[in-house]
């Protein structure tokens, strides 16, 4: 018999190919083995996914410095797990979208604002809404210059303060699409409420620096806050310039 995957020869017994690593597999494909595949993938506790997400809450020091380390096989690596907290937040825009109710077109805060100017930032928070997965990964480099700013006497590298934030961004977003779809599927349409999930961000950052960084109560508040600032304040000056260059690029075609 040889291995399906790489055509190894495979002596009698073997469970998996000593050259590629390979489940064996003798049986034809059956709707029991598939069911059986997707039980042990996506409900085993003992699979990357679940052991990944539950680590990251209780000691993502271990999940986030075994990766840097190099330990790349016991939690499932930071770009798969980025990717799926990125199709999660799309579901969690949809659920939003589709459950919570719209507000007042008309806004007293906007009503100095001009019809066109009005539908360019409608327009605009629209994007920012249908693409904020794909958004929160394009400045995660951004969050990782603010926290090595802030952490930098913690021996950490740039690179690895974006791995940090990579997991980290990863873990929260999934928390708050398994929370907002909780307290929906519960009825719950308050806005101030699902807003305040915002805060699960928050305060899972600061757990991770608490836990990564070794520091005091004190500390891990203080640099969480002093990151988040500088996160946003670098963030609305590329907005700026990129609001500034569209302005030009306007004027320049018409």
């Amino acid at each position: 018999m040889t291995c399906k995957n790489c055509k190894s020869e495979l002596m009698q017994g073997m469970v998996y190919c000593a050259n590629c690593g390979n489940k064996v597999i003798a049986e034809r494909l059956t709707v029991k083995n598939v069911l059986n595949e997707f039980g042990n993938q996506f409900f085993n506790l003992d699979n990357k996914l679940v052991k990944t997400f539950i680590h990251l809450l209780k000691k993502p020091e271990m999940v986030i410095g075994m990766f840097i380390d190099g330990a790349r096989r016991t939690y499932m690596n930071v770009i798969s797990y980025l990717g799926l907290a990125v199709t999660l937040i799309g579901f969690h825009i949809f659920i939003l979208k589709k459950f919570l109710p719209k507000g007042n077109e008309a806004s007293p805060a906007n009503s100095f604002l001009s019809p066109e100017l009005e539908e360019q930032i409608t327009r605009v928070s629209e994007i920012v809404m249908d693409y904020s997965g794909l958004i929160a990964v394009a400045f995660i480099p951004i969050t990782a210059i603010a926290t090595y700013l802030i952490f930098q006497d913690k021996k950490l590298n740039y690179a690895e303060h974006i791995v940090l934030n990579m997991y980290a961004v990863a873990q929260y977003s999934i928390l708050m699409f398994l929370l907002t779809s909780v307290i929906l599927l519960l009825g719950i349409e308050n806005v101030l409420m699902l807003s305040a999930i915002g805060l699960v961000s928050f305060l899972y950052l600061g757990y991770c620096y608490f836990r990564i960084f070794r520091l005091s109560i004190f500390e891990a508040v203080w640099k969480t806050l002093a990151s988040q600032v500088l996160y946003s304040l670098f963030s609305a000056i590329i907005v700026a310039l990129i609001f500034v260059l569209f302005q030009l690029y306007l004027l320049l075609t018409n």
